[in-house]
């Protein structure tokens, strides 16, 4: 019979996930057998073993279609369960944060999507084509990961966990759903060739923006709401973004052609979003943006809605768990809060 291990020790970084502890995680693990690569379904048998070897009571839960991460997630903040595992992408933890906010039960990932931004963003290790078996590695992380209660955005009625977009971010995304197969097998890499396609037709739009007190009228090729500094796997678009001090940074970067969008995407690859006089940066409780012509707009990478729209910071919404090798500049020091 399995020891079932749980404890929560109070720290000036939230509670840890102790191992040794007496009384027992109940979990749920999401995960999609379609999904990521025939290598890494073949870990799963030792990624459970992983946690059942410390204490972990899983729940092992399959989708079959859109809308299943969410229902499986809300039954198992319904059964008690402590923490929901999600295994897949920034869309997947998308769907499981929409019924986890506001919930005592904590949200953990197994990286197994294209982007797997907010993986990267706290530190996670992310399993390639040449190395599958970090995916092990990270199921070894998740349970020596203490929880941090973190805010959440939210577009319209809808939350998120990294950021929503309005322009060409949220064209690229409603360009690409339903997702193509060219997509599923090249990553990144299709992502990217996408985005050159839209970006290369994309004008920018007039945009009235309401950041707090604060009125901006510009003409913007892309308006992005961050709750933390990555965009896009690799790009920080919002270097300042704390996961916990209550605001959205708001990046606005000024444009209406092609030579502009390649002039921003190459500051961005180069780290130099601030101090540039084309973008526009704010931090705000409250944003709301309207267009000339309606916009689309993307949460967390998904399309979701089109302009106007209103984004606002729903501050200590959201209990994650939270490897020990995340960046400590993603929250507030303790005594700031």
């Amino acid at each position: 019979m399995i020891k079932l291990v749980y404890r929560n020790l109070v720290e000036g970084m939230g509670f840890k996930l102790w191992k040794e502890s007496s009384m027992g995680i109940l979990a749920s693990l999401i995960y999609n057998p379609a999904a990521g690569s025939s290598r890494l379904q073949a870990l799963f048998p030792e990624i459970l073993r992983v946690f059942q070897s410390c204490g972990w009571e899983i729940n092992l839960c399959q989708t079959q279609q859109r809308g299943d991460v969410a229902r499986l997630a809300g039954e198992a903040a319904q059964q008690g369960r402590q923490v929901v595992l999600v295994a897949g992408g920034d869309g997947s933890l998308n769907e499981a944060v929409n019924v986890l906010a506001h919930s005592s039960c904590a949200l953990g990932v197994l990286p197994t999507g294209t982007g797997n931004v907010w993986a990267r963003q706290i530190g996670m290790p992310i399993p390639n084509v040449l190395n599958p078996y970090r995916l092990v590695e990270a199921a070894h992380t998740l349970v020596d990961s203490q929880t941090r209660t973190i805010d959440l955005g939210r577009t319209g009625e809808r939350y998120f966990l990294m950021w929503s977009g309005v322009g060409l971010d949220g064209e690229v995304s409603a360009s690409l759903e339903p997702k193509p197969i060219y997509i599923r097998r090249l990553g990144l890499a299709g992502y990217a060739a996408q985005a050159v396609a839209v970006a290369a037709q994309y004008r920018g739009s007039r945009m009235r923006i309401e950041a707090d007190q604060q009125l901006i009228r510009t003409r913007g090729i892309l308006a992005v709401a961050s709750n933390g500094p990555l965009y896009a796997a690799i790009l920080k678009i919002a270097p300042q973004a704390r996961l916990d001090d209550g605001y959205l940074d708001l990046t606005i970067f000024q444009g209406d052609n092609l030579y502009a969008t390649i002039v921003h995407a190459l500051n961005l690859l180069a780290g130099r979003v601030e101090h540039n006089p084309r973008v526009i940066s704010v931090r705000a409780r409250r944003i709301r943006v309207v267009t000339h012509k309606p916009c689309h707009v993307q949460v967390d990478g998904e399309p979701f809605m089109r302009t106007p729209v209103l984004i606002e910071i729903v501050p200590r919404a959201l209990q994650v768990l939270i490897p020990h090798q995340t960046p400590a500049n993603l929250f507030l020091e303790p005594d700031n809060r």
